[in-house]
Protein backbone atom coordinates (compact mmCIF):
# COMPACT_ATOMS: atom_id res chain seq x y z
CA UNK A 1 0.00 0.00 0.00
CA UNK A 2 2.89 2.17 1.23
CA UNK A 3 4.48 2.08 -2.74
CA UNK A 4 1.11 2.61 -4.44
CA UNK A 5 0.51 5.87 -2.27
CA UNK A 6 4.30 6.76 -3.29
CA UNK A 7 4.15 6.23 -6.80
CA UNK A 8 0.73 8.23 -7.03
CA UNK A 9 2.65 11.05 -5.30
CA UNK A 10 5.68 10.94 -7.84
CA UNK A 11 2.88 11.04 -10.49
CA UNK A 12 1.00 13.81 -8.82
CA UNK A 13 4.63 15.91 -8.62
CA UNK A 14 5.27 15.32 -12.61
CA UNK A 15 2.31 16.16 -13.69
CA UNK A 16 2.06 19.31 -11.39
CA UNK A 17 5.66 20.47 -13.14
CA UNK A 18 4.19 19.96 -17.05
CA UNK A 19 3.22 23.23 -18.54
CA UNK A 20 4.43 26.95 -18.03
CA UNK A 21 6.75 27.02 -15.56
CA UNK A 22 8.02 29.58 -13.58
CA UNK A 23 11.87 30.22 -13.68
CA UNK A 24 13.95 28.77 -10.72
CA UNK A 25 16.53 31.50 -9.63
CA UNK A 26 18.85 32.69 -7.17
CA UNK A 27 17.79 34.99 -4.34
CA UNK A 28 20.74 35.79 -2.68
CA UNK A 29 21.31 39.35 -3.67
CA UNK A 30 19.38 42.46 -3.84
CA UNK A 31 20.66 42.82 -7.21
CA UNK A 32 20.00 39.41 -8.20
CA UNK A 33 16.78 39.55 -6.68
CA UNK A 34 15.62 42.71 -8.69
CA UNK A 35 16.36 40.94 -11.98
CA UNK A 36 14.70 37.79 -10.42
CA UNK A 37 11.30 39.68 -10.02
CA UNK A 38 11.63 41.06 -13.66
CA UNK A 39 12.63 37.35 -15.16
CA UNK A 40 9.97 36.18 -13.10
CA UNK A 41 7.44 38.74 -14.53
CA UNK A 42 8.38 38.71 -18.12
CA UNK A 43 7.82 34.38 -17.42
CA UNK A 44 4.27 35.12 -15.89
CA UNK A 45 3.28 37.26 -18.96
CA UNK A 46 4.59 34.41 -21.31
CA UNK A 47 2.65 31.70 -19.80
CA UNK A 48 -0.29 34.10 -19.43
CA UNK A 49 -0.19 34.94 -23.18
CA UNK A 50 0.30 31.26 -24.00
CA UNK A 51 -3.20 30.27 -22.11
CA UNK A 52 -4.86 33.33 -23.97
CA UNK A 53 -3.98 31.60 -27.15
CA UNK A 54 -4.99 28.11 -25.77
CA UNK A 55 -8.46 29.56 -24.62
CA UNK A 56 -8.58 30.96 -27.93
CA UNK A 57 -8.45 27.54 -29.61
CA UNK A 58 -5.60 29.08 -31.59
CA UNK A 59 -1.99 27.69 -32.61
CA UNK A 60 -0.20 30.76 -32.37
CA UNK A 61 0.14 34.37 -31.41
CA UNK A 62 1.72 36.87 -33.70
CA UNK A 63 1.97 40.88 -32.64
CA UNK A 64 3.39 43.46 -34.80
CA UNK A 65 6.30 45.29 -33.03
CA UNK A 66 6.99 48.37 -35.69
CA UNK A 67 8.94 49.38 -38.66
CA UNK A 68 13.19 49.30 -37.79
CA UNK A 69 15.41 49.97 -40.54
CA UNK A 70 19.01 48.82 -40.78
CA UNK A 71 21.02 45.59 -39.89
CA UNK A 72 19.73 43.28 -37.49
CA UNK A 73 21.14 44.64 -34.36
CA UNK A 74 20.44 47.62 -34.95
CA UNK A 75 16.73 47.06 -35.42
CA UNK A 76 16.29 44.29 -32.22
CA UNK A 77 18.27 46.93 -30.17
CA UNK A 78 15.86 49.93 -31.02
CA UNK A 79 12.39 47.51 -30.94
CA UNK A 80 14.12 47.03 -27.46
CA UNK A 81 14.17 50.91 -26.35
CA UNK A 82 10.23 50.96 -27.71
CA UNK A 83 8.35 51.78 -23.97
CA UNK A 84 5.24 49.37 -25.74
CA UNK A 85 7.51 46.65 -25.38
CA UNK A 86 7.04 47.01 -21.76
CA UNK A 87 3.41 45.57 -22.16
CA UNK A 88 5.15 42.52 -23.70
CA UNK A 89 8.41 42.00 -21.76
CA UNK A 90 9.38 38.55 -23.01
CA UNK A 91 9.87 40.00 -26.03
CA UNK A 92 13.56 40.83 -25.40
CA UNK A 93 14.45 37.63 -24.24
CA UNK A 94 13.41 36.20 -27.67
CA UNK A 95 16.64 35.06 -29.21
CA UNK A 96 15.57 33.12 -32.68
CA UNK A 97 15.56 35.56 -35.15
CA UNK A 98 15.16 35.68 -39.03
CA UNK A 99 14.22 38.13 -41.79
CA UNK A 100 13.40 38.88 -44.88
CA UNK A 101 13.48 42.19 -47.24
CA UNK A 102 11.49 44.73 -45.35
CA UNK A 103 11.40 46.46 -42.01
CA UNK A 104 8.51 45.33 -40.40
CA UNK A 105 9.11 43.38 -37.08
CA UNK A 106 6.96 40.80 -35.58
CA UNK A 107 6.84 38.60 -32.92
CA UNK A 108 5.43 34.90 -32.98
CA UNK A 109 4.41 32.63 -30.05
CA UNK A 110 3.36 28.91 -30.55
CA UNK A 111 0.89 28.25 -27.74
CA UNK A 112 2.94 25.06 -26.67
CA UNK A 113 6.15 23.96 -27.83
CA UNK A 114 3.97 20.69 -29.69
CA UNK A 115 3.46 23.16 -32.02
CA UNK A 116 5.60 23.90 -34.90
CA UNK A 117 6.08 27.24 -36.79
CA UNK A 118 7.76 27.94 -40.01
CA UNK A 119 8.09 31.38 -41.86
CA UNK A 120 8.83 31.46 -45.38
CA UNK A 121 8.74 33.33 -48.22
CA UNK A 122 5.23 34.18 -49.17
CA UNK A 123 5.34 33.45 -53.36
CA UNK A 124 2.00 33.76 -56.00
CA UNK A 125 0.72 31.04 -58.32
CA UNK A 126 -0.91 31.89 -61.39
CA UNK A 127 -4.00 33.19 -59.94
CA UNK A 128 -2.35 35.56 -57.88
CA UNK A 129 -2.70 33.04 -54.79
CA UNK A 130 -0.31 33.23 -51.81
CA UNK A 131 2.04 30.16 -50.92
CA UNK A 132 4.93 29.64 -49.06
CA UNK A 133 8.14 29.41 -50.58
CA UNK A 134 11.62 29.17 -49.20
CA UNK A 135 11.74 28.32 -45.48
CA UNK A 136 13.20 31.45 -43.47
CA UNK A 137 13.14 29.45 -40.09
CA UNK A 138 11.43 26.70 -38.71
CA UNK A 139 10.83 26.71 -34.59
CA UNK A 140 8.79 25.81 -32.13
CA UNK A 141 10.03 28.29 -29.82
CA UNK A 142 8.88 32.40 -29.65
CA UNK A 143 11.19 33.77 -32.32
CA UNK A 144 11.21 37.54 -34.22
CA UNK A 145 10.96 37.72 -37.99
CA UNK A 146 11.31 41.17 -39.75
CA UNK A 147 9.90 41.66 -43.66
CA UNK A 148 7.44 42.77 -45.72
CA UNK A 149 7.85 46.53 -47.07
CA UNK A 150 4.23 47.34 -47.71
CA UNK A 151 0.99 46.71 -45.99
CA UNK A 152 -0.35 45.36 -49.49
CA UNK A 153 1.76 43.06 -50.55
CA UNK A 154 3.26 40.35 -48.18
CA UNK A 155 6.64 38.57 -48.90
CA UNK A 156 5.99 36.59 -45.30
CA UNK A 157 4.01 33.20 -45.19
CA UNK A 158 3.39 31.48 -41.90
CA UNK A 159 2.29 28.19 -41.37
CA UNK A 160 1.90 26.16 -38.15
CA UNK A 161 1.49 23.02 -37.33
CA UNK A 162 0.04 20.95 -34.63
CA UNK A 163 0.19 16.87 -35.27
CA UNK A 164 -2.40 17.05 -38.43
CA UNK A 165 -3.65 20.12 -37.80
CA UNK A 166 -2.40 22.91 -40.11
CA UNK A 167 -3.00 26.58 -40.58
CA UNK A 168 -1.37 28.90 -43.30
CA UNK A 169 -1.71 32.44 -44.21
CA UNK A 170 0.34 35.64 -45.61
CA UNK A 171 1.38 37.94 -42.74
CA UNK A 172 -0.68 40.97 -43.87
CA UNK A 173 -1.47 44.55 -42.83
CA UNK A 174 -5.22 45.97 -43.44
CA UNK A 175 -5.30 48.68 -45.91
CA UNK A 176 -7.49 50.90 -43.47
CA UNK A 177 -5.66 51.64 -40.24
CA UNK A 178 -2.36 49.74 -40.91
CA UNK A 179 -3.14 46.95 -37.95
CA UNK A 180 -2.72 42.63 -39.01
CA UNK A 181 -5.00 41.43 -41.42
CA UNK A 182 -6.35 39.07 -39.19
CA UNK A 183 -10.33 38.59 -40.71
CA UNK A 184 -10.31 34.61 -40.54
CA UNK A 185 -9.16 34.72 -37.40
CA UNK A 186 -6.27 32.02 -37.93
CA UNK A 187 -4.04 33.47 -34.63
CA UNK A 188 -4.31 35.57 -31.81
CA UNK A 189 -3.41 38.83 -32.26
CA UNK A 190 -1.11 40.35 -28.62
CA UNK A 191 -0.43 43.60 -30.54
CA UNK A 192 -0.09 46.47 -28.21
CA UNK A 193 -1.69 48.77 -30.59
CA UNK A 194 -2.88 50.98 -27.85
CA UNK A 195 0.67 52.04 -26.83
CA UNK A 196 2.15 52.15 -29.70
CA UNK A 197 2.71 55.94 -31.28
CA UNK A 198 2.06 54.75 -35.10
CA UNK A 199 -1.84 53.56 -33.81
CA UNK A 200 -1.92 56.53 -31.08
CA UNK A 201 -4.81 58.62 -32.54
CA UNK A 202 -8.70 58.81 -32.00
CA UNK A 203 -9.85 55.65 -34.26
CA UNK A 204 -12.22 57.54 -37.58
CA UNK A 205 -15.93 55.94 -37.54
CA UNK A 206 -15.92 57.63 -40.78
CA UNK A 207 -13.87 54.79 -42.72
CA UNK A 208 -16.94 52.31 -41.68
CA UNK A 209 -19.31 54.40 -43.21
CA UNK A 210 -17.39 54.50 -46.55
CA UNK A 211 -19.03 53.73 -49.80
CA UNK A 212 -22.81 53.85 -48.39
CA UNK A 213 -23.36 56.05 -51.32
CA UNK A 214 -21.78 54.78 -55.06
CA UNK A 215 -22.09 58.53 -55.53
CA UNK A 216 -18.69 58.59 -53.28
CA UNK A 217 -16.79 57.55 -56.23
CA UNK A 218 -17.68 59.92 -58.61
CA UNK A 219 -15.43 62.67 -59.38
CA UNK A 220 -11.69 63.27 -60.39
CA UNK A 221 -8.92 61.46 -58.69
CA UNK A 222 -4.84 62.07 -58.61
CA UNK A 223 -1.95 59.70 -57.89
CA UNK A 224 0.09 60.32 -55.19
CA UNK A 225 2.27 57.08 -54.70
CA UNK A 226 2.36 53.74 -55.32
CA UNK A 227 4.06 50.43 -54.42
CA UNK A 228 5.15 47.30 -57.23
CA UNK A 229 7.02 44.52 -55.98
CA UNK A 230 7.62 45.75 -52.63
CA UNK A 231 9.39 49.11 -54.00
CA UNK A 232 7.33 51.52 -52.58
CA UNK A 233 7.30 55.57 -54.29
CA UNK A 234 5.89 58.76 -54.63
CA UNK A 235 4.26 60.11 -58.10
CA UNK A 236 6.42 63.04 -57.05
CA UNK A 237 9.40 61.37 -57.26
CA UNK A 238 8.61 58.93 -60.06
CA UNK A 239 7.44 61.92 -62.69
CA UNK A 240 4.45 60.22 -62.68
CA UNK A 241 1.34 61.91 -63.64
CA UNK A 242 -1.88 60.08 -63.35
CA UNK A 243 -5.61 60.48 -63.01
CA UNK A 244 -9.15 58.61 -62.75
CA UNK A 245 -12.34 59.92 -63.13
CA UNK A 246 -14.76 58.25 -62.43
CA UNK A 247 -18.65 58.89 -63.62
CA UNK A 248 -20.91 56.50 -61.19
CA UNK A 249 -24.29 59.14 -61.68
CA UNK A 250 -25.00 58.64 -65.65
CA UNK A 251 -23.11 55.62 -66.69
CA UNK A 252 -20.62 53.98 -64.12
CA UNK A 253 -17.73 54.70 -66.12
CA UNK A 254 -13.92 55.55 -65.30
CA UNK A 255 -11.41 57.10 -67.70
CA UNK A 256 -7.34 56.13 -66.84
CA UNK A 257 -4.62 58.24 -68.18
CA UNK A 258 -0.92 57.69 -66.68
CA UNK A 259 2.04 60.02 -68.18
CA UNK A 260 5.71 59.59 -67.93
CA UNK A 261 9.00 61.31 -69.65
CA UNK A 262 9.12 57.63 -70.87
CA UNK A 263 5.29 56.52 -71.25
CA UNK A 264 1.75 57.58 -71.87
CA UNK A 265 -1.26 54.86 -70.88
CA UNK A 266 -4.79 55.28 -70.93
CA UNK A 267 -7.94 53.34 -70.91
CA UNK A 268 -11.92 53.60 -70.70
CA UNK A 269 -13.51 51.06 -68.57
CA UNK A 270 -17.21 50.43 -67.57
CA UNK A 271 -17.53 49.77 -63.51
CA UNK A 272 -18.73 46.01 -62.27
CA UNK A 273 -19.07 46.13 -58.64
CA UNK A 274 -17.82 42.40 -57.13
CA UNK A 275 -18.89 40.67 -53.67
CA UNK A 276 -14.92 39.70 -52.64
CA UNK A 277 -12.34 41.86 -51.06
CA UNK A 278 -10.00 43.21 -53.35
CA UNK A 279 -7.38 42.20 -51.29
CA UNK A 280 -6.76 40.02 -48.38
CA UNK A 281 -6.68 42.46 -45.15
CA UNK A 282 -8.75 44.97 -47.21
CA UNK A 283 -10.49 46.92 -44.80
CA UNK A 284 -13.19 48.53 -47.01
CA UNK A 285 -15.57 45.13 -47.25
CA UNK A 286 -18.57 47.41 -49.18
CA UNK A 287 -17.20 48.86 -52.70
CA UNK A 288 -14.63 46.39 -54.58
CA UNK A 289 -14.81 47.52 -58.45
CA UNK A 290 -13.27 45.61 -61.08
CA UNK A 291 -13.07 48.27 -64.55
CA UNK A 292 -13.40 46.03 -67.34
CA UNK A 293 -11.19 47.90 -70.07
CA UNK A 294 -13.21 48.48 -73.65
CA UNK A 295 -10.63 50.53 -75.09
CA UNK A 296 -6.91 52.02 -74.46
CA UNK A 297 -3.10 50.73 -75.31
CA UNK A 298 -3.09 48.21 -72.65
CA UNK A 299 -2.80 44.11 -73.05
CA UNK A 300 -5.63 41.89 -72.82
CA UNK A 301 -4.09 40.11 -69.54
CA UNK A 302 -4.78 43.52 -67.65
CA UNK A 303 -6.66 43.42 -64.98
CA UNK A 304 -7.65 46.83 -62.75
CA UNK A 305 -9.64 46.70 -59.24
CA UNK A 306 -10.41 49.88 -57.00
CA UNK A 307 -11.87 50.05 -53.59
CA UNK A 308 -12.41 52.97 -51.11
CA UNK A 309 -10.07 53.64 -48.40
CA UNK A 310 -11.82 56.42 -46.92
CA UNK A 311 -13.91 59.03 -48.44
CA UNK A 312 -10.99 60.81 -50.10
CA UNK A 313 -8.33 57.76 -50.88
CA UNK A 314 -8.87 55.42 -53.82
CA UNK A 315 -6.41 52.44 -54.22
CA UNK A 316 -5.90 50.93 -57.29
CA UNK A 317 -4.92 47.60 -58.04
CA UNK A 318 -3.35 46.85 -61.40
CA UNK A 319 -2.62 43.18 -62.28
CA UNK A 320 -0.25 42.10 -65.39
CA UNK A 321 1.42 39.98 -67.10
CA UNK A 322 5.36 39.55 -66.25
CA UNK A 323 8.16 37.46 -67.20
CA UNK A 324 5.57 34.57 -67.85
CA UNK A 325 3.40 34.96 -64.48
CA UNK A 326 1.29 38.01 -63.08
CA UNK A 327 2.85 41.10 -61.40
CA UNK A 328 0.46 43.29 -59.24
CA UNK A 329 1.03 46.95 -58.59
CA UNK A 330 -0.83 49.13 -56.09
CA UNK A 331 -1.94 53.21 -56.85
CA UNK A 332 -3.10 55.62 -54.24
CA UNK A 333 -5.08 58.19 -55.66
CA UNK A 334 -6.68 61.43 -53.88
CA UNK A 335 -9.59 63.49 -55.13
CA UNK A 336 -8.06 66.35 -56.73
Amino acid sequence: MKRVILWLFVVFLAFGMVGCKEPTVDTTSSNGETNVQSQETEQSKLCGLQNEIASNNKLLGIAYLGWFENDAEWAKEELFKQDYINDIPFVKDIVKYAEYEGYKMYAIVPVDDGVTISVCKCEFDDEYKYYGGEELICTNEPFIVRGNIGDNIPNLYVIAKNGSEIVEYPLLHSGMDGKLANDEGEYYDFTPYSSMPEFDREESTDNEKVATDPSLLDGEWKMISGETDGYQFTAEEEGIDSGITINVAVDVTAKYYSSTEFKNDRFEAELEYMDEVLYQGCGNDVWKVKMVLYSGNFNDEDEFYATLIDENTLLLQHIFPFDGARGVSYCTYVRK
